[in-house]
């Protein structure tokens, strides 16, 4: 890294500096953070660790951006309408960060290229869509596989819950009690459940806005905002080795109702609480 380099560096971040040490200024640099999903989520994962000073990253997501994106995804402008989500995300990091070093996967990732993906990598952001069920169960089986945590905020009304799966804790499809046998229903909804066990949301949160069949869910920018400083301040932690927690521990906060839950399930899905909000809501949605 020549002086140049370093000079732009220590001017763009040292704001950071008493809330931020300089060894762990460093090793923020030093990380290389992998963003699987450039929407909503993703992007503002992306743009969240970009200022606090991740100079490296591997991202990916084969979608391009549309109108309807302009609601909550950081790249989303009428500007790049039509382009591709990995184009425009880089040119927007090396706009904040000209020594950006990004490896971009403009097919998503599969399994052809997971491995490439996760390569050098310290901590993983899943920024992708909810319905993507299958490339959500190769990330995370990966990334046990190569001992990398996995960090995602996942955004749930006007609020938003933490998780994180750590290599050597509870797997994604332990937690989420998901298995091979089940339809892609039964795996979205066992995931749903999953992120928000406290269900902070139900009482604005009517369960007929989401649509298993069509893919369709509400998300706004004030739940994506409070996604990228959950996602941001949990990837920092990862990083600098400070203690986090990680499942079947969750938290879920919602400005809307006011409330902040720390949650534990032992047994994640599996446990008895979690089974009969899955028996009452497959009801509800009559999900076979």
């Amino acid at each position: 890294m020549d002086n140049t380099n370093d000079q732009f560096y220590s001017e763009a971040f040292k704001r950071n500096r008493g809330l931020i040490s300089d060894e762990d200024q460093a090793k923020l640099r030093k990380a290389r953070v992998a963003i699987a999903g450039l929407g909503a989520a993703g992007g503002v994962s992306l743009t969240t660790l970009l200022r606090l000073g991740v100079e490296k990253f591997n991202i990916a997501d084969n979608d391009v951006f549309d109108t309807v994106n302009h609601n909550r995804q950081a790249g989303a402008f009428v500007s790049t309408k039509g382009q591709p989500k990995v184009e425009v995300m880089a040119k927007i990091a090396q706009d904040i960060n000209p020594n950006v070093d990004i490896r971009k996967f403009d097919k998503g990732i599969s399994p052809e290229n997971i491995d490439e993906f996760l390569k050098d990598v310290t901590v993983v952001m899943d920024g992708m869509d909810f319905f993507n069920m299958d490339a959500r169960l190769l990330l995370y089986r990966k990334a046990r596989e190569h001992k990398i945590p996995v960090v995602g905020s996942a955004p749930i009304g006007f609020g938003s819950a933490l998780h994180t799966f750590t290599p050597d804790g509870m797997s994604f499809e332990e937690y989420c009690d998901i298995r091979e046998s089940q339809s892609l229903e039964e795996k979205l909804l066992r995931f749903g459940i999953g992120l928000g066990p406290s269900l902070l949301q139900r009482s604005y949160y009517p369960m007929k806005v989401v649509n298993f069949k069509d893919k369709a869910a509400p998300s706004s920018i004030l739940s994506i905002s409070l996604v990228g400083n959950l996602n941001g301040t949990q990837a920092f932690k990862v990083i600098t080795g400070k203690k986090y927690f990680s499942a079947p521990h969750s938290m879920h906060f919602d400005p809307y109702v006011g409330e902040l839950r720390k949650v534990y399930i032992k047994r994640g899905n599996k446990s008895l609480m979690q089974r009969l909000k899955i028996w009452y809501i497959k009801k509800k949605l009559k999900i076979a």
